[in-house]
């Protein structure tokens, strides 16, 4: 009794379903003798995607975070020994000071005033340019990405692919993540080439 009555609801879903044009259940039903069976798959119009994790497990995204670890790390390697050249050159000039005179030291520390500042300002750029790369590269590989996305939306016959962080509590079965990765991947590998 109860499983008929969940086939008619199911049923009514799915004629109530049609009539808008939007499909939310295809039905099955497999039925033997010995055990009446109903299967229901459910095909939702909304899909989403962990798009952090999309782009961090992607090759590209993968490749992306390693070459930014390696400037990263050289760019701290640079301005360590950009500070061990300033922290000497100030220490030297501190010493000479007594042994020069008062206009002689005061333009000699103004100079290097200069050159450090300028040094500052040189791995400021250099450090504000390395953070951009990363937002630069995601938005390059959504953009190439979007064509698979649209591409699982159209087999899913989904209306619409919603970013995770928008969804309270998204069913297992409309996330498509890890095949959008698959497909990414098959797609640009990791884009070096």
């Amino acid at each position: 009794m109860i499983v008929k009555t969940l086939d008619t609801i199911l049923k009514a879903g799915v004629m109530l379903a049609f009539s808008f044009g939007t499909p939310i259940f295809a039905q099955e039903s497999a039925e033997t003798p010995e055990t009446p069976q109903t299967i229901v798959v459910l095909q939702s119009a909304i899909l989403v995607i962990d798009l952090d994790q999309f782009f961090a497990n992607s090759l590209f995204g993968r490749r992306i975070q390693a070459e930014f670890q390696e400037a990263r790390a050289e760019l701290l390697a640079e301005n360590s020994a950009k500070f061990a050249e300033l922290t000497s050159e100030e220490k030297d000039l501190t010493e000479r000071r007594s042994t020069l005179g008062r206009e002689e030291f005061s333009v000699l520390a103004e100079e290097f005033d200069t050159k450090a500042q300028k040094i500052r300002a040189e791995q400021t750029a250099k450090g504000s340019e390395l953070q951009a790369r990363p937002g630069q590269a995601r938005q390059q590989f959504l953009s190439i990405a979007q064509d698979v996305l649209i591409e699982i939306m159209r087999e899913r016959r989904a209306l619409a692919v919603l970013s995770q962080d928008a969804v309270l509590i998204p069913a297992d079965s409309i996330n498509i993540t890890v095949e959008a990765i698959s497909r990414i991947d098959a797609l640009l590998g990791d884009g070096s080439n």
